[in-house]
């Protein structure tokens, strides 16, 4: 089973060694304001990654994203590919939801969602 996690109500590590591609990001994508939890019926949700000089790691896309089996749980996972865990480092981790040519950005408080890539 994977932990759930949930994104703008507090700082969320997840801890991976280089090159692993076995336990997904997951989390519960919550809106800040009023803490209500994402409907994702029908939206596109996708992922990007940034390091701490804000060098784009992983490019925003939904490859490897993968929304729970009941969207209204705002449940989402991203499984890593080989080249997204192949440098050792911090990074700083974001869900883009969109609808109908709108994103919303999740966290929405910069550097809350941190993956950090443990080395050899």
């Amino acid at each position: 089973m994977v932990d759930q996690h949930l994104v703008n109500e507090k700082e969320h590590v997840h801890v991976i060694h280089k090159g692993d591609t076995r336990v997904p990001l997951a989390v519960t994508l919550k809106r800040e304001k009023s803490n209500s939890v994402v409907d994702l019926t029908d939206l596109v949700v996708e992922f990007y990654m940034i390091d701490s000089n804000g060098t784009v790691k992983v490019a925003r896309s939904d490859t490897g994203v993968a929304v729970d089996a009941d969207p209204t749980t705002g449940k989402v996972t991203k499984t890593f590919l080989d080249a997204d865990v192949d440098t050792a480092g911090d990074f700083f981790a974001y869900f883009v939801v969109t609808e109908s040519g709108e994103d919303e950005t999740f966290p929405v408080d910069t550097k809350r969602l941190v993956v950090q890539v443990q080395g050899d």
